[in-house]
């Protein structure tokens, strides 16, 4: 349910602050859809849901509050209720703050201060930093900046599977092409921010700060560098660190070539060349989400063979201790990290 609301949110009336098109905003969230963005874990698992809720929180904060303020008090709660859900709903606070002092609405003030006031106090009450897993070394940034190029840039475009088979047998292939993808981004929203509304240039200074600190921030404070291997070879490993990201990236893609195109038409006297474009355009993205969808099966409809075996023998050794009550329990553990299950036996009844 969470990411059916993720994947739609950007098709409400809302956010034709950014464009006013309903049709291509539908489109966006169709491609949103489509695109096999992380993994079966982010889509049907509810601890997972959480990352859903953050990229809900990122664009409700996007956009104006609405002019009803039974709708305002509304996405406050909800809002509020969202930061209290991820740890890292601080990366809000610098944006939340930006717009608390350029926006002129009363309620866009409000909105923002309480939202301000809300991610301060649940870091003061409810976040509880595990320092040891904390890593400011130089290696730590450096290997956040390849997971930038490689793990967003590259994936963002290419596929987690094909960005793996590469890693494997051209390591530095990924991260060339990662380079080259986020600085021709970079350049053309620089050469074209001329066919930008003002909105959309907002949006994509948002977006790009976002990425970079959604990837840098859990590379540091989880030390993601002592899992490299598995996070570089292993399709199912991490990819809720990288979800967001991928999803703000293809945003950032066809918004901005939505707009070029859209100024295009209009000052392009061949009418036909340019419904050409856009027809070959379009006939590219349908090949290339069919091609990620068909290369993703394995990530999206079938899990990790060692991991079924660990369920099966846990409920089954779980199984033989609850029939046998008298017997002296050994502990029996399903791993999963800091998520793992326990199970020591029954404690000893009072007399």
């Amino acid at each position: 349910m969470n990411s059916i609301a993720a994947y739609s949110i950007f098709a409400l009336r809302r956010f034709r602050y950014f464009i006013d098109n309903d049709n291509i905003r539908y489109l966006i969230c169709l491609t949103i859809t489509l695109v096999p963005f992380g993994d079966y874990i982010l889509q049907t698992n509810t601890v997972y849901s959480i990352w859903n809720s953050l990229f809900i929180l990122i664009l409700l904060i996007s956009v104006p509050v609405s002019s009803s303020k039974l709708v305002t008090i509304f996405q406050t709660i909800i809002s509020l209720l969202m930061i209290a859900s991820h740890g890292m709903s601080f990366i809000i606070i610098p944006f939340c703050a930006y717009f608390l002092f350029t926006r002129p609405k009363l309620l866009d003030k409000i909105y923002n201060g309480i939202l301000l006031l809300g991610v301060l106090s649940y870091i003061i009450t409810s976040v509880h930093p595990i320092k040891s897993q904390m890593n400011l070394s130089p290696k730590s940034f450096i290997f956040s900046l390849q997971l930038l190029f490689e793990r967003v840039f590259f994936e963002g475009f290419f596929g987690n599977i094909l960005r793996i088979d590469l890693v494997k047998h051209y390591p530095y292939i990924p991260i060339s092409i990662g380079i080259i993808i986020g600085l021709t981004l970079t350049g053309l929203i620089y050469r074209w921010r001329g066919y930008l509304p003002k909105p959309i240039v907002e949006q994509f200074i948002v977006i790009g700060f976002l990425i970079i600190g959604l990837t840098i921030i859990p590379t540091i404070t989880r030390n993601l560098i002592s899992q490299k291997e598995l996070i570089m070879l292993e399709p199912w490993s991490s990819n809720r660190y990288f979800y967001i990201q991928h999803m703000l990236f293809i945003i950032l893609i066809l918004e901005l070539f939505y707009f070029r195109l859209m100024k295009s038409s209009f000052t392009t006297q061949n009418h036909s060349n340019h419904t050409v474009i856009v027809k070959i355009t379009i006939s590219i993205c349908v090949f290339w989400i069919i091609f990620l969808n068909i290369n993703h099966q394995k990530i999206f409809f079938g899990t990790p063979i060692y991991n079924g075996r660990e369920v099966i023998y846990f409920l089954s050794s779980l199984d033989k201790h609850m029939h046998n009550p008298e017997k002296a329990p050994q502990p029996i553990k399903l791993e999963r990290g800091v998520w793992s299950i326990v199970y020591t036996g029954y404690s000893a009844l009072p007399n």
